[in-house]
């Protein structure tokens, strides 16, 4: 087994390691399964506790009395950025992108709230330069006294990112090899770290990622540049190009976190043939991205794909799933 520089981190979820199921019902003549990263808990449901796991750690080493991050309004990174702020007695800063129904807490934003967050907003316009105005916060509050520390978007940075490298050595221990791994794509550190971890763990294993906005082009050059940060502080493998990622950018639909008839229908199906919900923000983009992949594959490929949770962005009013 190959053996790569991992830092310490903070254990936060006992729901380990998360189930693999064979999605029989959906793909009857194909070998699908779902890796359940919807069920790391609660209010750390999802794939961004992972990833915190490692930068707690460091903002604990820090000294940091406060969690300060960045996301859209219904963000499930904010949500579990401020769960376990809460759960250790730290403060919880959170940049959120303006967005539909912003003066009606719902879904994740109304566990934001509960959590007892400190709100910031910030125009879809700026968003693109989140990190200078996280910075200037980071900034206001170290005038404050406080000691704040700041977690990357999706907290898909190379340390994050970590938490998805050893995903793989989890999902070597479960279960005989998949030929493929299908995961959204979103802030990148998802896909980095898989990546990086069928490189080391199960090299004959593609991990193929559809972007859930943007394009194709923009993700392989932001995950080539976290793989290449990721292999430079703990020696993992790196792709030459990025052009030798796989990443598909046909199913982003109306935008980021919009969904338009394909992808509320896809969401209505799955739920009501399987039990499992997806979310209007990655995880029906990616499953739709995994279907049409699936279609023209031979029934002896086994294909796995990687639930990252989201069940609270559902929750909100302006949402319709029902009409056509």
């Amino acid at each position: 087994m190959n053996k790569i520089n991992i830092p310490p981190r903070i254990a936060l979820r006992p729901n380990l390691p998360t189930p693999i199921e064979r999605l029989d019902r959906l793909f009857p003549n194909h070998q699908v399964y779902c890796k359940r990263e919807d069920l790391t808990g609660t209010l750390l449901s999802g794939n961004k506790v992972r990833k915190l796991e490692f930068c707690l750690h460091e903002a604990l080493e820090q000294k940091a009395d406060t969690l300060l991050t960045v996301g859209g309004i219904q963000s499930n990174h904010a949500r579990c950025t401020a769960a376990v702020a809460a759960m250790l007695g730290m403060k919880s800063v959170l940049l959120l992108r303006e967005g539909e129904n912003q003066n009606k807490p719902e879904g994740n934003y109304l566990l934001d709230r509960l959590l007892g967050s400190e709100i910031h907003w910030i125009s879809k316009k700026e968003y693109k330069n989140h990190p200078q105005r996280l910075t200037q916060l980071s900034q206001q509050l170290t005038q404050q006294g406080r000691y704040p520390y700041i977690v990357a978007e999706g907290g898909s940075s190379a340390l994050g990112s970590l938490g998805y490298v050893l995903v793989m050595e989890e999902l070597m221990q479960q279960a005989e090899p998949f030929d493929y791994i299908v995961t959204a794509v979103g802030s990148g550190g998802t896909f980095a770290g898989l990546y990086a971890g069928a490189k080391l763990f199960s090299p004959e294993t593609q991990v193929i990622g559809i972007n859930v906005y943007l394009d194709t082009v923009y993700f392989q050059n932001r995950c080539f540049q976290l793989l290449q940060e990721i292999a430079e502080k703990y020696q993992t493998p790196s792709p030459e190009s990025p052009k030798d990622l796989d990443i598909r950018d046909r199913f982003v639909g109306p935008g980021y976190a919009q969904i338009g008839p394909k992808e509320k229908e896809c969401i209505r199906r799955v739920a009501s043939q399987s039990g499992l919900f997806l979310d209007p923000a990655y995880t029906s983009k990616a499953f739709l991205g995994m279907e049409d992949l699936v279609k023209d594959l031979p029934e002896n490929k086994r294909v796995l794909f990687m639930h990252t949770g989201g069940i609270f962005g559902l929750m909100v009013t302006h949402l319709d799933y029902f009409s056509s």
